[in-house]
């Protein structure tokens, strides 16, 4: 007789808690990450980098990036459901990545492509931590967001923000700086999830090592 085993698809409170400590490390990490670059924003704005407009923008998407972190993290402490939970933190890496593009795109846009390297931090401590395939997803939309918004902006559905700078690229110009932010993000995303592999087989191994050794203590025990 065929006996069907379903599987588990909750959280033990184990997982939990790490899920969560991760999770509060992460935001404490995003609202770091949001003020330092937030005080870059400012200084730029004093010396007339940004328009008002611009700025305030800026702003509010820096806002969006803090404001985010203490429903996000009450939310995650109550969801037990694994594919909840996997679901939830994607959403929150998707709206953290829509932020700093919108700061990106409010800086400059194609100009301010210097901004990029927020990305790839994103994708590090991500992946680190995260399983490949969540890691690859994000590595995806960060290169889906960002590509759309350098694509509408040369094709004026979205407006040109640098006001003291013409926007003189071609269409080749846009196609080479796409493709070369993809292959940059591709490359923190291997590396990322390289090392986040590399640490969880050490972490394994010590486990077992540890597990090795409490049994030979308890056999030594045992038999003195």
């Amino acid at each position: 007789m065929n006996r069907t085993v379903k599987k588990n698809n909750n959280l033990t409170p184990k997982q939990a808690v790490m899920l969560y400590k991760r999770h509060y490390s992460g935001a404490w990490v995003r609202t770091g990450g949001t003020l330092l670059i937030s005080i870059f924003f400012v200084i730029g704005w004093f010396n007339n980098s940004f328009t008002d407009e611009s700025f305030k923008s800026i702003i509010f998407a820096a806002l969006i990036l803090i404001g985010i972190n203490p429903p996000s993290l009450l939310v995650l402490k109550k969801i037990r459901n694994r594919n909840i939970y996997a679901f939830y933190s994607f959403l929150i890496n998707i709206i953290e990545i829509t932020c700093y593009l919108a700061m990106i795109y409010f800086a400059g846009g194609v100009h301010a492509n210097y901004l990029i390297l927020v990305l790839p931090i994103v994708i590090a401590y991500v992946g680190v931590a995260a399983p490949r395939y969540v890691t690859f997803g994000v590595v995806a939309v960060c290169i889906l967001e960002y590509n759309l918004m350098i694509f509408l902006e040369h094709f004026r559905v979205i407006p040109h923000q640098n006001p003291h700078f013409a926007y003189d690229f071609t269409s080749v110009d846009i196609q080479l700086i796409g493709l070369g932010a993809s292959v940059l993000l591709i490359i923190a995303g291997f590396m990322a999830s390289s090392i986040g592999v590399a640490l969880k087989k050490n972490r394994d191994n010590l486990l077992k090592r540890n597990r090795e050794l409490s049994r030979i203590s308890k056999i030594a025990k045992v038999t003195s």
